[in-house]
This record gives C-alpha cells, structure tokens and sequence, in this order.
C-alpha cells in the first residue's frame, strides 16, 4: 500500500485545532478577553452582561471539543474524515450565516469588506478541507 502525504491537511486541521482550543478556553475561563479578542476577529463589539457571558461560556464548551476533533483529525485524516466534511459543513453554514446576514452585521459596525474578508478567510478553511481529504484510491 503506497504512503500519502497528508501534511498539508493536516496543517490546515492543526490551525483549525489550536484556534478552536485556545478560543474556547478563554471563552470559558476568560470571558472578558474573549470579548475582546471576538471583537477582534469578527468585528463586533461585544457588551458583556450577565447574559452573553453565558452565551460565550456555551459558545467556550462548543470550541473546545471542536478543536480537540480537528486535532484528531489532523493526527489521523484518513480514520477521521467524518470529522473533516462536518468541519466542511460548519464553516458553509458560517459563511452562509455572514452572506445572509450581511445587514445585520452592518448594523453593528462591520462593514462590506471587512465582512466579506471574513468570508473568504471561512471558505478557504472549508475548500482547503474538501481538496485536501483523504481519498479512497483504485489500487487500494
């Protein structure tokens, strides 16, 4: 059986692993800097209250197992591609949510570009994934 090089998905899983952890561990345990780093990366600015706190907390306890997958995934692509497509799903319906949403996100400060930059960046995660899984060859 011939040795495939996954490297390069395994890469992109990687980025997607330590990202998800270490957003979740500080939506978790560091809720105030994780406003801030949100409002960073997504641009909008987040009020913290008593309940957006729980909401990043809930939002903590998603990215976490999240990134531990992609870190299964990125040990293992050839046992784990169902990890990879439902990964490929969550980031199309990320940038659905962004396109279909688009007035609300600029009701919030986040203009056309800056919005879809952020687009571009998801999808690129999402079709690094789909070119990169491992595929099934004839001679297997």
């Amino acid at each position: 059986m011939k040795q495939i090089n996954h490297a390069t998905i395994r890469g992109i899983l990687a980025l997607i692993a330590v990202y998800h952890v270490l957003a979740g561990v500080a939506a978790t345990f560091f809720t105030v800097q994780a406003a801030l780093l949100a409002s960073w990366m997504y641009g909008v600015d987040i009020v913290m209250d008593g309940q957006t706190e729980l909401l990043v907390r809930y939002l903590g306890a998603f990215a976490i197992p999240f990134g531990v997958m992609a870190a299964m995934a990125a040990l293992d692509p050839v046992r784990n591609k169902t990890f990879i497509y439902g990964a490929v799903v969550y980031f199309g319906v990320r940038a659905f949510d962004r396109i279909l949403f688009a007035s609300l996100f600029a009701e919030h400060q986040v203009g056309v570009v800056p919005n879809w930059w952020r687009i571009l960046v998801i999808l690129a995660f999402a079709v690094g994934l789909l070119v990169f899984v491992p595929r099934v060859s004839k001679s297997d």
